[in-house]
């Protein structure tokens, strides 16, 4: 190839020369410096790759990526699941009250609802004597 210096494409960028060099010389909105657009398999800025991460967690979002989120880092399939947030954390497309996490930690808190008791609190279990009062009274109404 010989650097003719020549702009194909007229962005600013000449396609030989140095490292700065146009990638594209044939597409005016890929040179060196360009804004990326994300999952379309182009490389506008001419960096050597597309933009796949954008929120920069490792993994690659769009319709080839794993990222549920790619706007937040704090979401991704390696993620830890909140169970109290409502949110798909780890990205496997199990909502919060169907993740098996959730219901194993659930199954272990403290806070969670109290055993259903016939007992009213504070007071004190029917004794012999109060029952066989109760089937006199009911017995007496009954003959009336």
């Amino acid at each position: 190839l010989v650097d003719d210096g020549i702009d194909y494409d007229l962005d600013g960028w000449s396609g030989c020369g140095d490292d700065d060099a146009d990638c594209d010389d044939y597409n005016p909105g890929v040179y060196p410096g360009a804004t990326e657009i994300p999952y379309d398999n182009v490389d506008q800025d001419c960096d050597g790759t597309d933009l796949t991460d954008i929120d920069g967690d490792g993994y690659d979002g769009g319709a080839y990526g794993d990222d549920c989120d790619d706007q937040d880092p704090a979401i991704n399939p390696a993620a830890e699941e909140d169970c109290a947030n409502g949110v798909d954390d780890n990205c496997n497309g199990v909502p919060d009250e169907y993740e098996d996490a959730c219901a194993e930690s659930d199954d272990d808190d403290d806070d969670s609802a109290p055993t259903c008791s016939c007992e009213v609190e504070g007071s004190a279990t029917p004794s012999v004597l109060g029952v066989a009062a109760m089937f006199g009274i009911l017995a007496l109404r009954r003959r009336s």
